[in-house]
């Protein structure tokens, strides 16, 4: 359910969220669709649009809307309580072609939906015109609905709060949220760097998860009842308790932030189609520690692309003397996929495949989504599995019944994965160090005293001189965004009701 404008393109070109030009919608001088795909198409230099490119997560915008050369048309979203999926749902907005301009504020829908649809809310929002920049300010007074006689509608004297002073235990170097939801509506406040604090206002009297994220990971979970006309303290608590970032670890890579932004593609996923030149590419196997890092490490694995995907490390015998837990955090499986591995090459040694999510999941890693189930698989690791030698090799893979081809295989977005381990004597390096002349031994693998001496290193190569990069070609029809100097102008402010919250209340 949405509220769609159609506008002349060539009075409102640009596509804006906040003061970013978003271009990924621009589908003019497209040479069709991708094989398979349904709206996402193709242009000449082989980069990808689609309207499914326009989505930022609610958390990360309040305005968006399209400008031109002296007017501008923007949408201020209201608290969203009727919507579904949180603070981090992402929904395509705007597509632009040759005829029109359209501006989409999606209420709810089945992209990737991640709770049920919630339904008996009214959904306000306010629309402005101005003379092209985003509007300063934007008032949220919708109290002058009630005088509407509106079935649905509640007062802010009707409605209530939650609050927490803190300290609220927190990881430093992520951001937190407090997340509220029930069947009826869902509400989120963002929560203080320094001490956790937080208040979430104009909610619905009613019990409600409260839910803590660290970034879009859960961290903490407990029950809160809002009072109308009243304020609900939350006392202090611990946010860190599960938090898988805490454990000691032979090696991480990523974080456990519910995301997988913090790697390879990470960020693009959400812009473009996963065959789009500007991606870097997703085979990068193998994936060496000590010497790539996160970036290096691709977010989506794509059954029918870069399966199969390895990762090579070192350990000292001290550290395969034990079992040890491998873990792969997972933010969405397309078509069922769910990891599963081998140790070092032994087909004996793979993992059992665990079953399928019982989180239906509506998508595919194609479509500017990369989040939905949140899963964290942990496998035990036989130490009789681990090699004699200090090199080692996981090598992991999607597993799923279903069947398709190159990015619309069955496919799984990764998180964060990790190997469980105390700290060791032997500090693990990478993979290609530990064969280096100069990396100490553990006694149980030291050299013979016969062995040849190490052969002098090469006289390095002169530099080369680095080649001039020329400027990137204009994307779309190379419209520049407007600047977003000067203020709006006092001209038309509307606050409107959803079309379809209009048809639901009048049904």
């Amino acid at each position: 359910v949405r509220f769609i404008f159609r506008l002349n393109p060539s009075l409102v070109p640009n596509f804006m969220s906040g003061d970013e030009l978003i271009t990924g919608g621009d589908i003019r001088g497209n040479n069709g669709t991708l094989a398979s795909e349904t709206d996402v198409f193709g242009r000449l230099d082989g980069e990808t649009r689609s309207f499914y490119y326009t989505g930022d997560r609610l958390v990360d915008w309040k305005t968006m809307g399209v400008n031109g050369t002296g007017v501008g048309m923007w949408i201020t979203r209201g608290n969203h309580e009727v919507g579904s999926g949180g603070p981090f749902y992402s929904c395509p907005r705007s597509m632009t072609t040759d005829e029109s301009q359209e501006v989409y504020y999606p209420i709810f829908s089945s992209f990737v939906q991640h709770d049920d649809i919630r339904m008996g809310t009214l959904a306000a929002y306010t629309f402005e015109v101005t003379d092209g920049p985003m509007p300063a300010a934007v008032s949220s007074d919708y109290e002058w609905y009630a005088d509407l006689g509106l079935t649905g509608f509640v007062a802010a004297a009707e409605r209530g709060s939650v609050s927490c002073a803190g300290p609220v235990d927190m990881l430093d170097g992520f951001p937190y949220t407090a997340v509220f939801t029930n069947a009826a509506a869902q509400y989120w406040a963002e929560m203080a760097e320094a001490d956790g604090a937080f208040t979430c206002t104009g909610m619905l009297p009613g019990t409600y998860t409260m839910t803590v994220y660290k970034n879009e990971y859960e961290a903490y979970t407990s029950e809160v009842t809002v009072t109308a006309g009243a304020d609900t303290v939350v006392d202090a608590f611990s946010a860190t308790v599960d938090d898988p970032s805490k454990d000691a670890t032979i090696f991480r890579i990523g974080e456990w932030d519910g995301s997988g932004r913090d790697l390879m593609n990470g960020v693009a996923i959400a812009r473009m189609h996963p065959s789009d030149p500007r991606m870097d590419p997703w085979n990068t196997s193998p994936f060496i520690v000590g010497k790539n890092t996160s970036l290096g490490f691709p977010q989506a694995q794509y059954q029918d692309v870069n399966d199969f995907y390895q990762i090579k490390f070192t350990m000292s015998d001290e550290m395969k003397a034990s079992t040890r837990t491998f873990r792969i955090g997972i933010t969405i499986g397309v078509k069922g996929a769910r990891p599963s591995f081998t140790i070092n090459g032994e087909k004996a040694s793979k993992s059992k495949v665990p079953g399928q999510s019982n989180k239906d999941v509506t998508s595919r890693l194609t479509v500017g989504t990369y989040r939905s189930v949140n899963e964290m698989y942990s496998f035990d690791i036989d130490p009789k599995w681990w090699s004699t030698r200090r090199e080692q090799t996981i090598e992991f893979r999607a597993e799923s019944g279903s069947g398709g081809a190159f990015f619309l295989a069955p496919s799984i977005g990764i998180d964060c994965v990790d190997l469980l381990g105390e700290a060791s004597t032997f500090a693990p390096g990478s993979y290609e160090a530990s064969v280096a002349p100069d990396t100490p031994l553990p006694p149980s693998a030291a050299p013979p005293t016969s062995a040849p001496p190490t052969p002098a290193p090469a006289t390095p190569a002169p530099p080369v001189p680095a080649t001039p990069v020329p400027p990137p070609a204009p994307v779309g029809d190379g419209v520049a965004p407007l600047e977003a100097a000067g203020t709006a102008f006092n001209g038309v402010l509307l606050s409107v009701l959803s079309a379809a919250a209009l048809v639901v209340f009048c049904a």
